[in-house]
């Protein structure tokens, strides 16, 4: 199977799985206008918790299909799609964000009314967003997709009467890039997603205990992992509390970026989009600094080279993706591949924090 014919298919289900989940968002409607609690119906008979708060609110928009830890790993085994697999990614990624402007149920009293639309009105929205034939990649041209949601960075500010956009700009945040909490965040749900959300719970008294990798991890590559906690290699440290645990790897991030600053001067930094410097900051503290600096990765990050550098950073083949085992034999790691689709998401602005 081709790339065009996979993400081909990607928007044919979708394009069925809408029409039904705007039904259904209607139907959901006309219970609740009988009093009937519907969020309680839609509990018993089976639907998530996160998709069950798509049903609240008067407007309300499309949630697609995604692609699933299971499709991602039979892509990397398909000899046909094993070479584009992070650029179906990146492409799966950029129509889902226009997917989810979708709406499936509109507020007649909003001050724009977006007109529902018919069966054939969905077909030529899906269509719109297909991949050329004869070239492949994203449609190129002007960005006037049909009932969709306007840039939030667009809207007014009603305390201020001006747009988000602006401030936006004033606070430094519209070449995007993370801020540093949300850097951090980033890294806490990669290295550890049960001492992310006991962070973010504010269980900062609980303890974490370091750990020397998964039973996975140890089945593949027939040895432990070095002792870890919160992602922070030879510390020494065997447990320490959730708040002491995000203490150091605040420290830890401070002193990848600096390191990063140093070896990348700042006449050339300045040509570097800042997420891309948060994806190169969150390699350097998984691999280190010096498997980083003696890298392509690097050297192509430091020629301004961004495609190069994310090929020899997050390619599945090429990247920062192996482990050698007992053997002495380099095995591509499925954990270490997750986390380079995740930087490399980063660097586009597409990462999303876990809920």
């Amino acid at each position: 199977m081709s790339k065009e014919k996979f993400i081909d298919n990607f928007l044919n289900t979708n394009r069925e799985y809408y029409k039904s989940y705007k039904e259904l968002h209607r139907l959901n409607e006309a219970a609740e206008n009988l009093e009937l609690d519907t969020l309680q119906i839609l509990k018993d008979n089976g639907v998530s918790r996160s998709d069950r708060f798509s049903f609240l609110g008067s407007t309300r928009y499309f949630k697609p299909l995604d692609i699933t830890e299971q499709m991602r790993l039979q892509m990397l085994q398909s000899n046909t799609l094993r070479e584009d697999y992070y650029d179906i990614l990146l492409e799966i990624k950029s129509l889902n964000k226009t997917l989810n402007q979708l709406p499936v149920l509109v507020n007649p009293e909003n001050e724009i009314e977006i007109q529902q639309k018919t069966s054939d009105e969905v077909d030529d929205i899906f269509k719109n967003l297909r991949l050329p034939k004869a070239t492949g990649g994203l449609v190129k041209g002007k960005d006037d997709v049909p009932y969709t949601k306007e840039n939030p960075s667009d809207r007014v500010d009603p305390f201020t009467g001006s747009p988000y956009s602006d401030q936006m700009a004033r606070l430094g945040l519209a070449e995007g890039g993370m801020a540093e909490d949300e850097l951090l965040n980033f890294i806490l749900a990669t290295e550890d997603i049960n001492l992310y959300r006991d962070y973010k719970q504010g269980n900062l008294d609980k303890e974490v205990i370091a750990h020397e990798g998964s039973k996975r991890f140890q089945e593949q590559h027939g040895k432990k992992d070095v002792s870890t906690i919160g992602g922070i290699t030879g510390s020494g440290i065997t447990k320490a509390t959730v708040g002491e645990t995000v203490g150091m790897v605040k420290e830890r991030i401070n002193k990848e970026r600096q390191y990063l600053n140093q070896i990348i001067p700042e006449e050339k930094r300045i040509n570097i989009p800042q997420s891309v410097q948060d994806s190169a900051v969150s390699l350097i503290f998984n691999v280190g600094q010096s498997a980083f600096k003696n890298s392509k990765a690097y050297q192509n990050l430091l020629d301004g080279d961004i495609q190069g550098y994310y090929r020899e950073a997050f390619d599945p083949q090429q990247g920062f993706t192996k482990i050698t085992g007992t053997d002495g034999i380099k095995q591509i790691d499925e954990g270490l591949v997750n986390r380079r689709i995740q930087e490399l998401e980063l660097a586009q602005n597409l990462w999303k924090a876990p809920e």
